[in-house]
């Protein structure tokens, strides 16, 4: 049988159906080998109401995980965090230029389609 990822998060999920139900996800955040976090991310995007990615995620590829958002209607905001208490705004800026960058290939991809 395979091992299905978050499936108490999962089963929640499903028995709240209420539109004010969300979870706030940490992208990557999961528990497991990458192919099972990168199934929780999917698995759980239905239900994302706010994700923030962290350094390491923006530096892996981004854009796959932020398919898995926009594939299901994902429109809420999107954030990042750093906290290493060392040139923060740099650092930021660098992460926010990556989401940005992720958008205006999606804008320019959708424009010519």
């Amino acid at each position: 049988m395979k091992k299905v990822a978050c499936p108490h998060f999962t089963l929640i999920s499903l028995s709240a159906d209420h539109p004010a139900f969300g979870i706030s996800c940490h992208i990557g955040g999961w528990c497991g080998t990458q192919e099972e976090k990168d199934e929780a991310n999917r698995l759980m995007a239905p239900w994302v109401c706010h994700i923030h990615f962290a350094w390491n995620i923006t530096e892996e590829p981004l854009e796959e995980k932020m398919k898995n958002l926009r594939d299901v209607g994902y429109q809420g905001s999107y954030s990042v965090e750093y906290h290493t208490g060392k040139n923060e705004y740099a650092e930021v800026a660098i992460q926010l230029d990556r989401v940005r960058a992720v958008f205006d290939r999606w804008r320019t991809t959708d424009f010519k389609s």
